[in-house]
């Protein structure tokens, strides 16, 4: 799901640079977990606990929070 959310938008934009940098700062913090994880469980479940860990930091409003309905819009895709 985020990585269609990226491909949205200008890659020139601020925004978008800074969600790209976030991405791959996560991709190299979850990288032992993502592994350990592989061995134990299903992918597709490792795929959306990743999904969920970045939904929740590209997608948090300091004042209104993050409710658990958007959260999952936001890890599947609207429809």
């Amino acid at each position: 799901m985020h990585k269609a959310f990226l491909q949205n938008n200008d890659i020139k934009s601020s925004k978008s640079r800074l969600s790209h940098l976030l991405l791959h700062k996560l991709d190299l913090y979850l990288a032992d977990v993502q592994l350990s994880l592989d061995s134990v469980l299903d992918k597709r479940l490792v795929r959306t606990f990743y999904d969920l860990i970045v939904a929740i930091l590209l997608h948090r409003h300091n004042s209104m929070g993050l409710l658990l309905s958007e959260l999952g819009g936001y890890i599947c895709g609207f429809s």
